[in-house]
Parts: C-alpha cells; structure tokens; sequence
C-alpha cells in the first residue's frame, strides 16, 4: 500500500451506473451533481458496505479478545468441570493475539474508512471538470443563439436596405453569408450541449437522455488569506493518507515487534526468529517509505499551492479585464439611449460583454477547483 495508484485507476473505472432516480430532470447545479453521483455510484456503495463490514469485524474481535481467557480452557468430562492450564508457547501466542488482533483490524477498519473520503474526493474533483464542461456548453449555446438572433435583425434589416437602394446585392450576399455562419455555429453548439449532457449523465450513472431544464452556476469568490506554503506542508504530513497510513503500518508492526519480544519463542524456534528478522526488515523499509512519502506529499502541496495562487492572479486580471468591459459597455448604453448610435452597435457591446462575463465565470470556477484539490492535497488526499 505504497502509492494510491491503484486506487486512481479504480476510481477511474468506476463512474459506470447503477440505478437511478427517475425525476433526475430540472435544474442542476454543482450541488446536486454530487448528490447526484453519490447516489448512483457503484464504488461509494461498495466501500461504504465494505466499511460498515470491516467496523463490525473490528468490534466483534475486540469485544471476542477481550473475554478471552489466555491461561487456559474450562472443559467438561463426565458431567464435570476441569481447568486445563495452557503452557508457555500458547500462552504468550494468545496474549499477543488478545493485543495484536484487534489492532489489526482497526488499522483494517481506518484504512477502508479514508479510502472512501479518498474516493468521494478523487469523484468529486471529477466531477468539476465534468460539469464544467455542461455549463460552459450551455453558456456557449446561449450566447451563439444570441449571435444568430443578431445575425437575423442584421440580414432582415439588410433585405429592406437593398430595397431602398441604400445597399448593393454583394453587400446582402455578405450579410446572407454572416447569417448561414452564425446558423451553422448555433446548430454545432447545440450539438456540444447534447454531448456534454450525455457525457455527465454516463459519468452520474444517469439514464443518457435525462436533459436539464438550466446548469445553474452558483460559484463565487471566497476571500482567501494564503498562509506560507510551508504550513500547508506541514498539515498535510499530518493529515495526507499516504503518510499516515505508512505511520500506522509502522505502528502495528513496532507494536507486533513488542509483543514477540515479550515472549521466548522468537529466541527459541528457528521459524519464529526468521519470521522476527523479517519483521524487523518490513519495519526499516516502511520506515524508508515513510520519508519517500514526505518528500512526494511535501512536493505535491507545493506544486498545488503555486498552482491556485497563480490560478488566483490570473482570476483577478481578468476581473479587471470584466470591469473595463462593463464600464465600456455602461458608456454605450448611454450613448444609445442618447441617440447617438444604432441597436446593433448596443447589441454588439452586450455580445462582448457576454464573452467576457463568461470567461471570468469559466476562470473562477477553474479557480475554486483548485482551491479544492489543494484542500484535498493538504488534507487526506488524493494526491495533487
């Protein structure tokens, strides 16, 4: 249990469905995507069933090891009671047992317990990049029905200019050819819209034709004080999987070590001193692991950390860029409501600002994805 990249491919492997609800329809937000999955995800059921089992194993043979009586057995012969006092061997075999077992299997039971955090993380996290991809679909179709709509007025207006003689038939032919492009831009955009759909159902474990009546946004810009990223680096050698459950692998076997050197056996049987010599190779090599894994976490939260921050400069200019184009925008309602230029030039201005309000949407969701999988890389994990 070196790396989790076993549990990466897994995770990988797993977005294909079980059943689901059947009034799936309606609005959707990031929220409910995760409600969503969570709900329909064959992994999260099995680990969670797997936790539950490996809780109930781990009670069940502390509550066993407790009442067990390690001296000796009370049996019956002959409708009489007899003590039957075990030797030495036995005896410190069952006092490590008695010990060593339950503590085994509550490492069983933690280590089940944060696979399945790692794996709604690692779900979650996904899960961004698929939604994302929803939403700036239907952002993107919006604004390319709008374009069209545009496109309409312009060519309309340019029929009835030929009419009047204010315009020539090429210039209408260049108007008819900017209305088929802006159809033809509509109709691919559709398109991308019904892909990005089918590929979040197919990753929600949700029937390929469930539509959506909007992909509500519901992002906004939380005001972070980012602390030196050597504390971060400190919580997450704290905090990680990858460390912890190597300390906890280390810790079981120190306690194993303790527990064999209490008795003679080791020190008396050829088998259970080679098994002891291995003990103590498996303890020096996880304890190599151990500092291998800090280094690798320590590297992961530093690369997360210049990532968000340089997500989070980024983010900022072009809230700047926003603002500029907003107070453009402001100046050419005005002068439209002054009379001073066309609808269609206050429409191109609107189509502008809509770009721009949509990438600053895209960059502060991009953001706030980084800001949770730093807090994953900082936390119990996956890794970054």
């Amino acid at each position: 249990m070196r790396k989790l990249i076993a549990l990466t491919i897994t995770v990988i492997m797993l977005l294909f469905p079980a059943q689901v609800l059947a009034d799936s329809a309606g609005p959707l937000s990031f929220e409910r995507a995760k409600s969503l999955l969570a709900l329909n995800n064959n992994t999260v059921k099995k680990l969670q069933r797997a936790e539950r089992d490996a809780q109930e194993q781990y009670e069940s043979a502390r509550l066993e090891w407790k009442s067990k009586d390690v001296n000796g057995m009370t049996y019956t012969y002959k409708n009489k009671e007899y003590y039957y006092h075990y030797n030495a061997d036995t005896r410190d075999t069952l006092t490590k047992y008695q010990q060593f077992v339950p503590e085994q299997l509550k490492y069983v039971w933690e280590a089940t317990a944060d696979k399945l955090t790692i794996t709604q993380n690692t779900l979650n996290a996904a899960l961004r990049s698929v939604f994302l991809g929803v939403y700036n679909a239907q952002e993107d179709l919006e604004l390319k029905q709008r374009q069209l709509e545009y496109a309409t007025d312009v060519n309309h207006q340019d029929q009835l200019k030929l009419k009047n003689g204010i315009i020539t038939e090429l210039d209408l032919e260049e108007s008819d050819y900017n209305l088929l492009k802006a159809q033809k831009a509509k109709d691919a955009s559709q398109r991308n819209y019904e892909n990005a759909v089918r590929t979040f159902n197919q990753f929600a474990g949700l029937p390929s034709s469930t539509q959506y009546t909007q992909i509500t946004y519901g992002e906004s810009l939380k005001n972070t004080n980012w602390k030196p990223v050597d504390e971060y680096v400190e919580i997450a050698l704290k905090s990680r999987f990858d460390v912890v459950d190597v300390q906890k692998q280390i810790a079981l076997k120190e306690l194993d070590k303790k527990l064999t050197e209490a008795g003679t056996a080791y020190k008396m049987n050829t088998t259970d001193q080679d098994t002891y010599a291995s003990l103590l190779t498996e303890i020096e090599n996880l304890k190599l692991d151990l500092e291998e894994q800090k280094l690798i976490v320590a590297n992961e939260v530093r690369n997360a950390y210049t990532d968000v921050i340089k997500a989070g400069k980024s983010l900022n200019n072009m809230g700047n860029t926003l603002k500029l184009q907003q107070s453009s925008h402001n100046k050419m309602k005005e002068r439209y409501e002054a009379g001073m230029i066309s609808r269609n030039t206050l429409t191109q201005s609107e189509l502008g600002l809509q770009q721009v309000e949509n990438s600053y949407n895209l960059m502060l969701f991009d953001y706030n994805t980084k800001i949770m999988k730093f807090n994953n890389a900082t936390g119990i994990g996956p890794e970054y």
